[in-house]
């Protein structure tokens, strides 16, 4: 059942961006004893930044899936523009329990302890979430940096009408073992939602 949702929010597969070469992220072929506790965590598989980004649209959509788009529209040589469709998909959770995951988030975005706090946009309530891990080596089963840190923050604003959904995604380097999301993405995020609910007016 686990995975089949994790399928169905879009992990494991390209998006539908169309972006050439884009990577499917990895889930395991075959699950051990320990994979129920280790995946929810995010620990032994991988996804992308653009997948995860369409995971957090499919809850700001009511639980139904929202495709991505590369661009908005193209324009041709008559400088005719031509929208590109906003292509909705099946649902994967009820609408209830996307609202409640929505209002759990925005519990992550508010003063300490909290620890997306730095992520807040005045004058909207925003639903995200830190992320904070220990780089890949690449050398095997359990190999991870120490001292190298991916920090990351995804959400949706306004929680109660999303119409934006951003992810940032940092690499720290050797030495940043103290390289937080809630210090280093989430201010970031937080600019970049601010600027981006000044000129939207639908969920991107």
């Amino acid at each position: 059942l686990f995975r089949s949702y994790l399928r169905a929010f879009g992990y494991g597969h390209p998006t539908d961006i169309g972006f050439p070469n884009e990577a499917a992220g990895y889930l395991p072929p075959r699950w051990n004893s320990a994979s129920p506790y280790t995946l929810p965590v995010g620990m032994g598989l991988s996804v992308t930044p653009m997948q995860v980004l369409q995971a957090y649209m499919t809850i700001a959509n009511g639980g139904r899936t929202l495709h991505p788009r590369l661009v908005a529209a193209t324009i041709d040589a008559a400088g005719n523009r031509h929208e590109a469709p906003v292509v909705r998909g099946d649902r994967v959770v009820p609408a209830e329990a996307a609202r409640t995951v929505t209002q759990m988030l925005t519990h992550v975005v508010a003063p300490k302890p909290a620890t997306g706090g730095k992520a807040a946009v005045p004058g909207y309530t925003v639903a995200g979430k830190t992320g904070t891990a220990r780089q890949a080596l690449g050398t095997g089963v359990n190999a991870y940096d120490s001292f190298k840190i991916h920090a990351s923050f995804a959400g949706f604003a306004p929680a109660e009408a999303p119409r934006v959904a951003v992810i940032v995604v940092l690499d720290g380097q050797v030495g940043d073992s103290h390289f937080y999301a809630g210090d280093v993405a989430a201010p970031v995020f937080s600019s970049i939602m601010g600027r981006s609910e000044e000129h939207t007016s639908e969920l991107q």
